[in-house]
């Protein structure tokens, strides 16, 4: 009897917790690295970028992505890889998204730079306001080439 009460008890106590673990998730997920964009809804801006990277950069071409999820997005509307997106897909991913998070906060320029040569960027896909700033700051114009369409801008790698 005690063996019954016991399994009804951590039945119970599954339940009751399940949706609480499914609220955290949810809450981590929304506080994501670098603060996930709104991607659930794709702006005709977003959608014009990424057809003008579908379009214009060849097939083998590597886009950085402001974040996880707009990462994870990319892919499917461009054909073309991402540097950083989908956890399970991302080679050290964690290392990555900590790079990410340097990179647009406090990196040094020279070293950012470096950075985007190393890993062979073609592209940067600038969807979130607050960054164009230090996007402007780090591409210098002889090399990167801004594309705007409306709130977004592709910087795409000149020669490339």
């Amino acid at each position: 009897m005690k063996t019954s009460h016991l399994a009804l008890f951590a039945f119970v106590l599954f339940i009751s917790l399940s949706p609480i673990a499914v609220m955290r998730i949810q809450i981590d997920w929304a506080r994501g690295a670098v603060g996930q964009a709104d991607v659930l809804y794709a702006s005709r801006d977003l959608a014009r970028a990424w057809s003008y990277i579908r379009d214009t950069l060849p097939p083998d071409a590597l886009v950085l992505a402001e974040d996880a999820l707009l990462g994870a997005q990319t892919p499917a509307f461009t054909l073309r890889r991402v540097w950083y997106g989908q956890m399970n897909e991302t080679p050290n991913w964690k290392e990555k998204r900590d790079l990410l998070i340097k990179l647009l906060a406090d990196l040094p320029v020279e070293e950012a730079r470096a950075l985007l040569a190393r890993e062979e960027i073609t592209a940067i896909l600038n969807v979130n306001p607050k960054y164009s700033a230090r996007w402007q700051e780090i591409l210098d114009r002889q090399s990167w080439q801004a594309v705007s369409f409306g709130t977004v801008t592709v910087y795409q790698r000149v020669g490339r």
